[in-house]
């Protein structure tokens, strides 16, 4: 009743008064509440103006009658690290919203390792459920890759994706059946350069962007994993992560577009890192190269792949001025050592 009074009440001095009497209730009436299986309305009520204390905050957390966007505005304000760790394990609610997770990898109480973790399994669960779901991998195929493991296809199949697992007619008429590989590395770097302002775009890709501004995230998701190269080409610098690691996913995309990536300074250097973890993208020598290469690469990928390099790019590197004097200098080194 007085959830009902705070949200619809017209007279503002009866939603007060409701307000009020609903923060001064006994703390074990309020507890009990909030861990029973009340409308969805009321526990909105609850996490906006009852004042939670911690205890209140956790059951809010642990009730799973409690609707997502609750939890995303839990995940969006708390400050306590143990409740957001609770978040980060619920990972049927992350995968049934996206939001949730982008909501916890916003929030600047979650330590680096906690939303390294949170974003990868993320990763691996929601690409591979889109995966199967579309027919494009079997779950034998996806075990038997590095990008996948049980658990992250366990949660994925246990839970119902938020809108990107469904049919979608604005995404689906962009995700082109005749991908065609790129020409040659010159084509895949303009691809990547055109996206980032960086040269003069010779793919007429206006419509593309006008789409991709109307989309929402799971619906960008679902392009990233699916679309073509073009689509690749713009989603692999969107400003939200979950969308561009998802293009590294992508079953089609070429070599020569994660070298294009590999060299490209206007990537975060989060996809760099995944590039580097993927052994099968890490075949490729000329992608070592640009990774050594690419000043946004983490100084330390950088020196774990410099002893790999040949002897003319060692040198070509310890004489260059866009790398950073720790690569130089240690490309000097190593030379020096084979000489020795």
């Amino acid at each position: 009743a007085l959830a009902v009074l705070i949200a619809r009440e017209p007279d503002a001095t009866i939603r007060e008064q409701a307000r009020k009497t609903l923060l001064d209730l006994p703390a074990n009436v309020r507890l009990g509440a909030i861990q029973a299986r009340l409308a969805p309305p009321v526990f909105r009520v609850l996490a906006r103006h009852g004042n939670l204390n911690r205890a209140e905050r956790e059951a809010l957390i642990l009730n799973p009658a409690v609707p997502d966007d609750v939890l995303v505005e839990i995940a969006r304000t708390e400050d306590d690290t143990d409740l957001l760790e609770i978040l980060v394990g619920n990972q049927t609610a992350m995968l049934r919203e996206v939001r949730l997770v982008e909501a916890l990898l916003e929030n600047t109480s979650l330590g680096p390792a906690m939303k390294a973790r949170l974003e990868e399994f993320f990763s691996r669960a929601y690409a591979g459920k889109l995966l199967m779901q579309q027919g494009l991998a079997t779950r034998e195929e996806l075990e038997q890759s590095d990008d996948y493991d049980k658990e992250a296809l366990d949660a994925a199949e246990s839970a119902s994706l938020d809108g990107a697992s469904e049919a979608d007619p604005v995404v689906d008429e962009l995700i082109s059946s005749d991908d065609d590989e790129v020409s040659d590395e010159e084509e895949a770097e303009k691809l990547i350069a055109s996206a980032a302002g960086e040269a003069e775009d010779e793919i007429d890709m206006s419509n593309l962007r006008k789409a991709l501004q109307q989309m929402t995230v799971p619906q960008k998701i679902k392009l990233a994993l699916m679309g073509g190269k073009e689509a690749r080409s713009l989603l692999v610098i969107d400003p939200n992560k979950i969308v561009s690691s998802m293009v590294l996913k992508n079953p089609r995309i070429s070599d020569k577009e994660i070298l294009a990536i590999a060299k490209s300074k206007s990537v975060r250097d989060d996809m760099l890192r995944t590039i580097a973890r993927d052994r099968k993208f890490m075949k490729s020598y000329n992608v070592k190269v640009a990774l050594v290469e690419n000043p946004k690469t983490p100084v330390q990928i950088a020196m774990q792949l410099l002893p790999q390099l040949r002897d003319a790019d060692l040198k070509r590197i310890a004489r260059s001025k866009s790398v950073s004097n720790n690569i130089a200098t240690q490309a000097k080194r190593i030379l020096v050592r084979k000489q020795k």
